[in-house]
């Protein structure tokens, strides 16, 4: 009859760096530090890391109007529309009659707010109308819209914060403004069969991104009347209070490190100069598989007492990354399955800083997890880390993380546990 006992002296901490020596990584031993413990250094557990593609994601209501594109050495080009739908006030509408006012001109103003890519260059967006009303289902990333003619257009360096204000076409403004007057358009129904939308596209001069705050987008008709001193008055038009917007977002991976990449594919981070990338908008997520975890108990039970997966943020990264990242589980297809949840709560990855360098790195508790999944002989799930659906899916800076094989600060996996060994 076989018998177990518990080997008091088999407190191990495992560093998993995909069978390389890896740098220290910071855990506190202080918790585990008793007399009878001996900690041992292993390499003998593997893992592997992959950058993918997620379906594609909704775009509506994002808070922002993207346009433009930009060409991303390592992930490829990535070209955005944006297509919106504006209101009426039925009351300011009224206010208007033929014979006593005059038109003037018609404007469209934004504010940017976010821009990624060359901005020092001047930036050209076309501002087209739309053909067809927006439907009112959900728009995801492939999804368009059929364009009417150019309006106007946005031209120049984008300057984040600063609200500019565009002249549009006369003839379209006047015509506008012919049909409220003579009360062809009365209301905010007869307004959208007149101009069902309007988009902003990006053009060949486009060398960046620019995203515009959704609450900034306001077309405004200027007119007067002459009595015996000048009344002028402005109607506007901004985003209906539905949010009836979304973009579109096309990729091109051509010549980058992730050419052939299509959704529920994905791509070794050792194929990928041994680092993954993470998107937003783009839909890039990371991967992340442990192989060879059971092989922790060819020589007998496990109990794990503390592990950490830690992601270092690497060149080239364009912004500050998130300050989380949601951890799923991924189907074979490198669908999401679900949460991780443990006795702690939904997994997350949580950003952190090294106190000396400065740099970034992403930092997950696998403790309860990987204690859970070792309890079955079941290959161990597969994990996704992406950006919180929402969150930011309105940006498209890449962020770029260290793999298993990635040079001096390499992807770590940092583990203790207690060894229950077959006599």
């Amino acid at each position: 009859m076989k018998q177990f006992s518990l080997l008091l002296l088999s407190g191990v901490l495992l560093w998993a760096s995909a069978c390389q020596e890896a740098d220290t990584l910071a855990v506190d031993e202080d918790e585990f530090a008793q007399d009878w413990y001996e900690i041992f250094h292993t390499d003998s557990i593997s893992f592997y890391t992959s950058t993918v593609m997620l379906d594609s994601q909704p775009t509506d209501q994002s808070g922002r109007l993207l346009a433009g594109q930009y060409l991303d050495e390592q992930i490829g080009a990535s070209k955005v529309w944006s297509y919106f739908q504006l209101t009426a006030s039925t009351s300011e509408l009224s206010n208007l009659t033929e014979g006593t006012w005059y038109f003037d001109s018609l404007t469209f103003s934004l504010m940017a707010t976010y821009a990624w890519g060359d901005t020092v260059q001047p930036q050209s967006l076309g501002i087209y109308t739309l053909s067809e009303a927006i439907s009112e289902e959900t728009h995801y990333t492939p999804d368009s819209a059929a364009l009417g003619t150019q309006i106007g257009e946005v031209y120049g360096r984008p300057k984040l914060g600063n609200l500019r204000s565009m002249r549009l076409d006369d003839a379209f403004g006047q015509a506008l403004f012919a049909a409220i007057v003579q009360k062809e358009v009365t209301d905010n129904e007869e307004f959208t069969d007149y101009l069902p939308g309007l988009a902003l596209v990006p053009t060949d001069a486009n060398r960046a991104i620019i995203g515009f705050a959704d609450t900034s987008a306001v077309m405004q008709l200027h007119c007067h009347r002459s009595w015996q001193e000048r009344e002028t008055a402005q109607l506007s038009f901004s985003l209906s209070s539905d949010g009836t917007y979304y973009y579109r977002l096309a990729a091109n991976r051509d010549g980058s490190f992730l050419e052939g990449l299509q959704p529920g594919d994905s791509v070794s981070s050792a194929q990928t100069g041994n680092t993954t990338f993470l998107q937003a908008a783009g839909g890039l997520a990371l991967r992340v598989d442990f192989p060879t975890l059971h092989t922790l108990q060819d020589d007998g039970g496990v109990v794990v007492q503390k592990a950490v997966l830690r992601l270092p943020v690497v060149a080239p990264t364009s912004s500050v990354p998130s300050a989380t990242l949601a951890c799923y589980l991924a189907s074979a297809t490198n669908k999401i399955r679900g949460t991780v949840t443990t006795d702690s709560g939904v997994l997350q990855a949580y950003l952190r800083q090294e106190e000396n360098s400065g740099r970034y790195y992403y930092e997950l508790s696998l403790t309860g997890y990987l204690d859970e999944v070792l309890k079955s002989p079941a290959p161990v799930p597969s994990l996704l880390l992406a950006y919180t659906p929402g969150s930011v899916v309105s940006q498209l800076d890449q962020v770029t993380l260290a793999g298993p094989g990635y040079g001096t600060r390499p992807a770590e996996l940092g583990l203790y546990y207690i060894l229950i060994q077959r006599d």
